[in-house]
């Protein structure tokens, strides 16, 4: 075989073997996203308990917790948090949580009007708060998620003067997938709702 044929049958292996690398490669995970629903309040009482209207503003947050990407943390390495590449929620946690903090309170019945809002010079009262945390903890034999936030109530303009309170649930998965963690997410989004309202209630 001459020089030339030789040099180009090598060529030819060496393309082929990077063909087949190439078809050999793992598929790229396809990006998935998740939502937060708003669980079904007890039922209201005959009258709205706020006078006026009631909005709600996207609570504020820091860093990571401002993004889409779920968050874990691995239970052997606490101060650390990491994200997930191809896990992500529908929207930013403090939109999610305002939608559904709105069709929740709606559905309570606990104001004549629940609009959304950021500015309690527009309605009579005005929810808000912070996100502290909304993680996923990965243990070797459990999953856990952990939300904590803190909420509160500003009386308007002129109003008498607000209220915060903090709120928190960790739920365990009922299993290792995503799906099951973001089950647990509205379980845990659920019980916050229901101490809020019961707190919206009393205050």
């Amino acid at each position: 075989m001459s020089t030339v044929g030789l040099r180009n049958g090598i060529a030819g292996l060496l393309l082929a073997a990077a063909l087949a690398g190439c078809m050999s490669q793992p598929p790229v995970p396809a990006d998935r996203y998740y939502r937060l629903t708003a669980p079904d309040p007890k039922p209201a009482a005959a009258q709205p308990v706020l006078a006026g209207t009631l909005g709600v503003a996207p609570l504020d947050s820091d860093g990571v917790h401002s993004e889409r990407a779920l968050l874990y943390v691995d239970e052997e390495r606490p101060l650390e948090l990491r994200r997930y590449h191809y896990h992500f929620w529908a929207d930013p946690p403090p939109q999610l949580i305002q939608s559904q903090l709105l069709i929740y309170l709606r559905r309570a019945g606990i104001a004549g009007n629940v609009v959304r809002s950021d500015s309690p010079l527009t309605v009579d009262h005005l929810v808000s708060g912070r996100l502290q945390r909304f993680e996923r903890i990965v243990g070797k034999m459990r999953v856990r998620v952990a939300v904590a936030m803190e909420l509160g109530v500003d009386r308007g303009a002129h109003g008498a003067p607000g209220w915060r309170a903090s709120y928190q649930a960790v739920v365990a998965a009922q299993g290792p997938s995503m799906y099951a963690t973001v089950q647990a997410y509205n379980v845990a989004f659920g019980r916050i709702c229901a101490d809020f309202l019961r707190d919206l209630r009393r205050h």
